[in-house]
């Protein structure tokens, strides 16, 4: 049922069979909109109905619906997209907070970096420690030509479940764990990458920049040539008054790159992306590029030979 890009006009049918099936499955039982997207998601998947309140009747027209997918031949792209209307649907009427929305052209855009960073490599494994519904993590994945291992992190449950369903519907090998993201450690990961949200936490009777804590914890989650790209807020670090951020990363590693977004991305909170690496810098020259709106394809095509030719000439950072 799925291939991996070239986009078909598919969109729309998957969107409305989940639309169809959400309304079907209110009939059987009244619950929340993400209650109702997650079990949509599991039936789609065990093309099954694996409600057992729903009569004999409403689960001949749930296959019905379910049928609708057979034989068409959809790409990520399109299953992610549709998946991805539909969280938001669920997010406007739930109780759930829902940040900032990560744009897609973002996750099209840090692919790129991925590529420039590792060159062409049989396998990833790819985190996201703050993976919310999965949006980044999969429009990342994506676009990244190489077999991955998946691995997302978040403490809330029906973020988790469905960041978990549309992994099983992109056929990824993905794993899910629904915790605090700064209670679990890996190792072993390539890549991390992450939107990371804007606050404060507290431990030990103190108040800790989250970004900072989240970027220290999975830095030591990486192997030796791997890299942190997340995204922070272009105050990033204007937070480390008392100098705990900077004397910490240095056992970790180094700050690579920082690229900052247009400002039209994030109109509320400007946004950067910046690059760890947990190996020394050679040079000392960072990657440092001001990024022009993504609609505008010529000064955009300045920022990325801007970006290629600082790669040519710092090969050795990044190899």
């Amino acid at each position: 049922m799925v291939k991996k890009m070239n986009e078909t006009p598919n969109l729309e049918l998957f969107y409305d069979v989940l639309d169809e099936s959400i309304n079907k499955l209110y009939e059987v039982k009244k619950q929340s909109f993400f209650k109702l997207l997650i079990e949509t998601g599991r039936n789609i998947i065990a093309q099954d109905v694996l409600n057992k309140e729903a009569t004999p009747e409403q689960k001949s027209e749930l296959m019905e619906i379910y049928h609708k997918l057979d034989d068409v031949d959809f790409n990520v792209e399109e299953i992610r997209k549709a998946f991805q209307l539909m969280v938001l649907r669920a997010f406007n009427e739930s109780n759930l907070k829902n940040g900032d929305t990560t744009p897609d052209t973002l996750g099209i855009f840090i692919s790129y970096l991925i590529n420039k960073l590792k060159g062409k490599v049989k396998k990833l494994n790819l985190l996201d420690p703050v993976v919310g519904s999965g949006n980044l993590l999969y429009s990342v994945a994506n676009h990244l030509d190489c077999d991955l291992h998946l691995f997302g992190i978040d403490n809330v449950r029906e973020l988790c479940d469905i960041a978990s369903i549309q992994g099983d519907l992109l056929n990824y090998d993905i794993e899910i764990f629904c915790q605090d993201t700064l209670d679990h450690p890996f190792s072993d990961i390539d890549i991390v990458v992450a939107d990371i949200p804007n606050h404060t936490v507290k431990a030990f009777d103190k108040e800790y920049y989250f970004p900072y804590m989240c970027v220290l914890q999975h830095m030591a989650s990486l192997k030796e040539d791997g890299y942190f790209i997340g995204i922070v807020p272009n105050d990033f670090f204007e937070h480390d008054e008392n100098g705990f951020f900077k004397e910490n990363i240095v056992n970790h590693g180094s700050v690579l790159g920082v690229l900052e977004l247009p400002v039209n991305m994030f109109k509320a909170n400007p946004k950067s992306i910046v690059i760890f690496t947990r190996k020394p810098l050679e040079s000392k020259k960072c990657l440092l590029v001001e990024l022009p709106s993504f609609s505008d394809p010529g000064l955009l095509n300045k920022a990325l030979i801007q970006i290629e030719d600082w790669f040519l000439i710092n090969k050795k950072e990044v190899k």
